[in-house]
């Protein structure tokens, strides 16, 4: 069984980015990483990973459902680029290698979320918006939204123009005026 990582078709090239590590090379086989065999920690800066005794420095993790399930099924890739294993349930740790791997995937996969929106403006294509999200007030601008962004059921992802994404996790918990904002635009 092969699994691969967002932007990797099997047999293709992985998209080059900075924020989400994806492994060189596919996992032959589905591995599980168990709990009580773990331990993440940071030291010098990186996540290290210390699973069985051997002693893992710089990984890198990559949740593989990052949309439906950001504290679980989370890829652990070693700094050569391979695949160590899968921790299949953030909250099933000890809470020193939670908060370790969190940090880690909180450094690597940054989606604001949408609480408000405060105000937007079209201006010669672009939509300028100016929202709260739960990383602090955000300026951004849109272009072709009715075209890029996701619908899924009630969320809603999307896109500004230097390609930051933004994530309304339920179009029914903003207030009337930021859903009315954001259905007049997407």
């Amino acid at each position: 069984m092969h699994f691969w990582h967002g932007g990797r078709p099997p047999g293709g090239t992985p998209k080059l980015g900075h924020s989400i590590p994806l492994p060189k090379e596919l996992s032959a086989e589905f591995r599980i990483l168990k709990p009580e065999a773990v331990k993440f920690f940071r030291e010098e800066g990186s996540l290290w990973l210390e699973l069985d005794g051997k002693v893992y420095e710089n990984v890198k993790a990559a949740p593989l459902f990052p949309l439906s399930d950001d504290e679980g099924w989370i890829s652990v890739i070693d700094e050569d680029g391979k695949e160590i294993g899968i921790v299949e349930k953030l909250r099933s740790l000890e809470p020193e290698s939670q908060r370790a791997l969190r940090e880690e995937l909180r450094k690597r996969y940054v989606v604001p979320r949408i609480l408000k929106v405060r105000s937007c403006r079209e201006h010669f294509g672009l939509v300028e918006w100016e929202v709260e999200t739960d990383r602090g007030p955000r300026r951004f601008l849109t272009r072709n939204l009715r075209e890029t962004a996701q619908r899924m059921g009630i969320r809603l992802i999307f896109s500004d123009v230097d390609g930051n994404r933004y994530d309304v996790p339920d179009l029914r918990a903003l207030d009337p005026r930021s859903r009315a904002w954001i259905e007049r635009y997407s």
